[in-house]
């Protein structure tokens, strides 16, 4: 009875150990066949995985301050402190344009590099078009419909270039990039009343014409190229591309700005308001009936940040807030 005892105990742990040893083969085999099937994690998709982590939270990572009053800033104070065109050269070397008569300006950080006037009437100008593109700032009155180019060291008198644009036609929107540049505009009845016929103009610079199309609808979707959001958001508004991915950004209010965060296809992948903004969003112009008008174009990306413009009205400063959206 005892031997049966024994024998039956020891047929257990035979089995047993088979058993474990064939479920280890079978995991093995599986972990394999995993590894035969596995795709490569590319950057994206790891960043996709970890965005909330890798979002700094939207808030301020450097500022720049200017007293917008004294004389040397070129800022018109029709209503407080208006300016005309900002361009980022670097994370601190900028171009800002404005005053009354016109002054184009370039600081390294806070301090003045230099300054020179331009004759030209900026008044009408609304949309604060300007960029940097080779070795000059380019930059766009509305009221003539002609772009300028000035060398960025302005050694040289600012060089103009029509716009082959209709003597009706007049400049509603519009956006510089680093290669092209495109600008929206309506078409004026003969009695003056702006008409609902829109055109859409894509230019490579400074002034040559790649192509016109007959709508306004989709702009940078259609001349850009980069992918539009895959589930359109009311009131955000592309505003160009951080380490690969594409920002939304509502428009500037005094104490709300949301910000989408889109990957390659046009998924939102992060969403959220701005903790930190500046006071009053920058102006770019002052209208009579609509009031102050605050330009798409003062708030700028640029080496893969994001800086907003604005100014506070009571110790009159003007500010350019950094914000780095990655880590």
């Amino acid at each position: 009875m005892r031997f049966y005892h024994i024998t039956q105990k020891a047929v257990l742990f035979v089995s047993v150990l088979l058993l474990t040893i064939s479920c280890k083969k079978r995991e093995e085999q599986l972990a394999a066949n995993n590894l035969l099937y596995a795709q490569p994690v590319d950057s994206v998709t790891e960043r996709n995985i970890c965005v909330d982590t890798c979002i700094i939270g939207l808030n301020i990572h450097k500022t720049w301050s200017f007293d917008y009053k004294d004389g040397t800033f070129p800022n018109d104070t029709i209503c407080e402190c208006v300016i005309k065109g900002l361009a980022i050269e670097s994370d601190s070397v900028f171009y800002i344009i404005g005053g009354n008569p016109t002054f184009i300006a370039k600081y390294n950080g806070t301090t003045l590099l230099g300054r020179k006037r331009l004759d030209i009437n900026f008044d009408e100008s609304y949309n604060a078009l300007c960029q940097i593109y080779d070795d000059s700032v380019y930059f766009i009155c509305e009221q003539n419909k002609t772009i300028y180019s000035l060398d960025n060291k302005f050694h040289c008198s600012a060089t103009a270039y029509n716009l082959p644009i209709e003597a009706e036609d007049s400049i509603v929107s519009g956006r510089m990039e680093h290669d092209s540049y495109i600008l929206v505009t309506q078409k004026k009845h003969t009695h003056g009343a702006n008409s609902a016929n829109f055109t859409t103009w894509h230019f490579s610079y400074p002034n040559h014409l790649k192509k016109k199309y007959p709508e306004a609808s989709n702009l940078y979707a259609r001349v850009s190229g980069y992918i539009p959001l895959r589930e359109p958001e009311n009131n955000f508004f592309y505003h160009g591309m951080v380490d690969g991915y594409r920002l939304f950004l509502t428009p500037p209010e005094y104490d709300n700005c949301s910000i989408i965060v889109a990957d390659a296809s046009g998924d939102c992948i992060y969403k959220d308001t701005f903790k930190q903004l500046p006071p009053i969003a920058a102006v770019s112009g002052y209208e009579d009936h609509y009031g102050a008008l605050q330009s798409e174009n003062l708030r700028v990306v640029s080496k893969n940040n994001l800086y907003m413009t604005g100014y506070d009205n009571d110790t009159h400063q003007f500010f350019i807030l950094e914000y780095r959206i990655f880590k």
